[in-house]
């Protein structure tokens, strides 16, 4: 709190669902009245400062979470794009000044970046026993997932995280306190990532 789903005030003008993406039950009770054609999947525990004061709720959210909706994927017969969407933090850290390919090998140091490469390795797994591009006339679903960088942009209260905390700061008339001074970071602005995601769905619907 507060968060943009709210100030926004999407609740009166969407069908919108509030649950917990470790509840399969609940999750499938969605999908099933729902039956979606394309599914974003951003649904993640994302603050590498939270991972280490609660690893196993990270591990629970990102991983088994990413298992329960690629399972309902699996079983909704309906589902004919599906994107999940992680981090740039899921590689394995070089310490080097140019940026990951997607061919670098995953791993991650954190509980955040771990979790987020488990799910990566989640969703090649249900793409290789479930969702296999050769047989994609018999299953009909296309997946792909999108790595994406430090995100900024309205609408973002994340605790910890550098531009709301400079935001804040300056509504509140004091010093911004910054915990990695040297610290280089690439930024991406939400709508960028926006507009990669949708393009890439669509993608996936039409020309898989």
């Amino acid at each position: 709190s507060p968060n943009l789903f709210s100030r926004a005030g999407l609740a009166g003008r969407m069908t919108g669902v509030i649950g917990d993406v470790r509840d399969f039950n609940s999750l499938w009770a969605a999908f099933d009245a729902a039956q979606p054609e394309i599914v974003f999947h951003l649904a993640a525990q994302p603050i590498v400062r939270e991972s280490y004061r609660d690893p196993r709720t990270t591990y629970e959210t990102n991983v088994m979470g990413t298992v329960n909706v690629l399972e309902c994927v699996r079983r909704s017969f309906c589902v004919k794009s599906f994107l999940n969407i992680t981090t740039d933090k899921v590689y394995h850290n070089n310490e080097w000044c140019w940026g990951y390919r997607e061919t670098d090998p995953l791993d991650g140091f954190d509980p955040y970046s771990n979790s987020t490469s488990c799910s990566e390795l989640v969703t090649q797994s249900f793409v290789a026993s479930f969702f296999p591009p050769e047989r994609r006339a018999e299953h009909g679903v296309a997946v792909a997932s999108a790595r994406a960088g430090n995100v900024i942009g309205g609408g973002d209260w994340t605790p910890h995280q550098l531009v709301p905390a400079i935001i804040a700061a300056a509504q509140a008339g004091q010093p911004v306190a910054l915990r990695n001074p040297a610290g280089v970071r690439p930024w991406q602005h939400v709508l960028d990532c926006l507009h990669g995601y949708l393009g890439l769905a669509e993608r996936l619907l039409r020309e898989p």
